[in-house]
């Protein structure tokens, strides 16, 4: 009885500390090696103020996605990534676009709680970036038996910057968002 009622008060301590801060939800077909090569999840049209108070990046699958990588077998709408947040960038592959870059990120586990996670943090929205208080996730998670603390954290590598190459290796080109985006100003 008083372990239960230390865990209330240590669970309502800690929903206190992430009641101002916020988390993202992306609803993304990236798999872990894309997301490491950018250094986190693009390409969205967000705005950076939207990330102000924002803590943690939860990717959630969308296999429906052009192109989507699936061979990690985590399911359409299933999250099965969790990072923490760490700054919004330029995406080098479109100018009106942004990457979500995070520091470190933890996986999650291939359970059948997480396997509805945009339905149920979204209602199944169709925008696919939702944001929504930390106290949400901290309980969507502790309700699936994850504690953020107890969750295994690896160090995301910043991405590998075009600037590396040799100035004679670069070719300037432009992505296909670009060639459209030019296109309809002239």
């Amino acid at each position: 009885m008083d372990h239960e009622i230390v865990y209330h008060i240590d669970t309502q301590l800690y929903l206190e500390i992430y009641m101002n801060q916020k988390f993202v939800l992306v609803f993304s077909g990236e798999g872990l090696s894309t997301l490491e090569q950018r250094g986190g999840t693009g390409n969205w049209v967000i705005k950076n103020d939207s990330f102000l108070h924002v803590s943690y990046v939860l990717i959630i699958r969308n296999l429906k996605q052009s192109f989507p990588d699936n061979k990690d077998g985590y399911e359409h709408g299933q999250a099965f990534l969790l990072g923490k947040y760490h700054e919004v960038k330029q995406s080098k592959e479109a100018s009106n676009r942004k990457v979500i870059q995070i520091s470190e990120f933890a996986r999650l586990p291939q359970k059948n709680s997480f396997k509805n996670a945009w339905e149920e943090l979204t209602e199944s929205q169709r925008y696919p970036i939702a944001y929504k208080e930390s106290a949400e996730l901290v309980k969507y998670l502790e309700d699936r038996g994850i504690r953020l603390e107890h969750l295994h954290w690896e160090k995301m590598q910043p991405p590998q910057e075009e600037n590396n190459l040799p100035s004679n290796t670069h070719t300037p080109s432009l992505s296909l968002a670009d060639i459209i985006n030019e296109a309809r100003k002239n």
